[in-house]
């Protein structure tokens, strides 16, 4: 509907120009032949009136000139669309609008993820299993398994428990499976390695939850993805109610997608800003 009108505004003023135009060259041109030799001043103000005529005419219907007016036409009709809505905020009113629905997916799928856990922890992990990805309500094969984890700069290791899904990034980043072997503990009381060891727990069981979310969000946006697909294919064959209730399921699901992805990002600035200092 918005093209339209757009159109019928960029059309209208062309129709308007040719309309003009035609009346201009039908009409006679006045004072044309006139030259009255009787005074030298008449002749030089029919003159310069013509030259006035002329060049409001020129100003005003020259092609080049309106072609410049009508890209600043559409400048500022782009500048008025990024200002009819926030592509941030929750999309509560659920009136479908192409642009917005448009904006927001660009959005999403350009997210920087440069802190996130996938990138940082479990490059390479896979929580899904490829013939349910789009059911999974929680990670596949989710046993627990024993590793010994060396955190950077500490020369004391500690055994934490980890999802078996995340095993193998773990033995990439210089752990073993299994339990710590003994060291001296005899610097600091049983109270401080038992609470370091729930601290690495507590820390590790969050990454994986973010990491199986944000392998969630990719996912849900793919899915955001075809049912737009489908619905463009489909929506001429469908009625005008057909039509407005999946748009509503897609905004919903899209504004669910967005709040997934702030509350990723949320806990992803948290995690990051975590320094261990033991």
């Amino acid at each position: 509907m918005k093209s339209r009108k757009l159109l019928s505004l960029t059309i209208l003023p062309l129709m308007l120009l040719w309309f003009v135009t035609l009346q201009e060259k039908g009409k006679p041109e006045k004072n044309k032949g006139k030259q009255d030799k009787k005074t030298e001043n008449k002749y030089d103000r029919d003159k310069e009136q013509d030259k006035r005529e002329k060049g409001k005419s020129g100003d005003k219907y020259d092609k080049d000139s309106y072609k410049g007016k009508e890209k600043d036409y559409k400048n500022k009709n782009d500048r008025y669309k990024g200002k009819e809505f926030d592509l941030d905020k929750r999309w509560d009113d659920r009136k479908w609008n192409d642009d917005r629905f448009n904006g927001r997916m660009i959005k999403l799928k350009d997210k920087k993820k440069k802190n996130w856990v996938n990138e940082r922890i479990y490059l390479g992990v896979n929580w899904f299993n490829e013939d349910d990805v789009y059911k999974s309500k929680k990670p596949k094969n989710n046993k627990k398994v024993n590793i010994c984890h060396k955190p950077d700069g500490s020369n004391y290791p500690t055994s934490i428990t980890v999802s078996e899904n995340a095993l193998k990034a773990h033995l990439n980043h210089g752990d073993s499976q299994g339990n710590c072997n003994d060291f001296d503990r005899s610097i600091y009381t049983k109270n401080y390695w038992d609470a370091r060891n729930g601290y690495y727990n507590q820390y590790y069981q969050t990454t994986e939850t973010l990491s199986f979310g944000e392998q969630l969000l990719v996912n849900a946006i793919d899915v955001l993805t075809n049912r737009r697909s489908q619905l463009n294919a489909t929506r001429t064959t469908l009625t005008p109610v057909q039509v407005q209730k999946r748009e509503v399921v897609l905004i919903d699901l899209q504004n669910n997608v967005y709040d997934l992805q702030n509350s990723l990002d949320n806990g992803n600035q948290r995690v990051s800003s975590i320094n261990f200092i033991f």
